[in-house]
């Protein structure tokens, strides 16, 4: 019998082949030791279930006719390593914070004669006294931190740190801004052109905030948000209609900036596998 010779060529070929076909195999079929295996090990989770209780100072931005200086406080829950529940309350210290606005507009109005063409506007005393100012404001909100990390200064200093955006609701308290004055005292059914619009009003909150970690329990705060609210911020009559009253209201922002020292509970922080 003829042995076709490329048949065994081909046999033989086939059978050296057979083991490194077999150990090219088991190759594939070896799973990596990095399969399932979590993107960072021994990560400090400086969020994951721990509370946040801090104070600062803020601050009122582009107001239109009072600045606010503000005492703060935070307190918060932060029930993942990126979803957090906070509060944050603010006490305006500094009522009588005039801007360059309302500066210059009581000077123009100061050097109006009653006899002027324009007489029909209002005095110094009636427009000062119509004006409402922030006394208080309060927001509670949800924060969600998609950044985090950790940054190095000249590669001696290393600190954590988050970057969260922020949405809730918010209240802020108005008061007269000249409480002495009988305006401060009228009725919004009142007949009059001039009343200010004062109480707590109900709205909406946005901004961002930061986390600077100085180490795993205490931490600086750093957050700017808007306070989104209906108010009459000059208490005159917008709609031409004599009355200084609720149809006069319109959405207005509230820019605050704040600056908290705050610490964590519990002061050791989870460490992942």
């Amino acid at each position: 019998m003829k042995i076709n010779k490329t048949l065994l060529a081909g046999a033989f070929a086939a059978g050296a082949l057979m083991p490194a076909l077999a150990s090219a195999q088991e190759l594939v079929d070896r799973k990596s030791p990095l399969e399932g295996a979590p993107a960072i090990r021994h990560r400090v989770e400086l969020r994951d279930k721990r509370f946040e209780a801090g104070v600062g100072v803020g601050s009122s931005v582009a107001a239109e006719f009072y600045n606010a200086v503000f005492v703060n406080l935070r307190l918060g829950f932060h029930l993942t390593d990126w979803l957090t529940l906070a509060g944050t309350y603010g006490r305006n210290v500094t009522p009588g914070y005039k801007t360059g606005v309302a500066e210059n507009l009581e000077t123009s109005l100061k050097a109006r004669s009653p006899t002027d063409a324009g007489a029909a506007t209002p005095t110094s005393v009636q427009a000062l006294g119509a004006m409402n100012r922030m006394s208080d404001v309060f927001s509670l909100q949800a924060e969600v931190a998609p950044i985090t990390g950790k940054m190095s200064l000249f590669g001696k200093i290393f600190m954590h740190y988050d970057f969260y955006a922020l949405g809730g609701g918010s209240m802020v308290k108005f008061t007269a801004s000249l409480p002495e004055s009988d305006l401060s005292k009228c009725s919004p059914a009142q007949i009059d052109a001039s009343c200010p619009d004062i109480g707590n009003k109900f709205g909406g909150t946005l901004g961002f905030g930061t986390h600077a970690y100085f180490n795993n329990w205490l931490a600086l705060n750093l957050e700017i948000k808007d306070l989104i609210v209906k108010t009459n911020r000059a208490g005159q009559d917008a709609t031409g209609d004599g009355f200084a009253n609720d149809r006069d209201l319109e959405w207005g922002h509230n820019y605050i900036l704040g600056a908290n020292m705050t610490f964590f509970f519990p002061t050791v922080p989870k460490i992942t596998d």
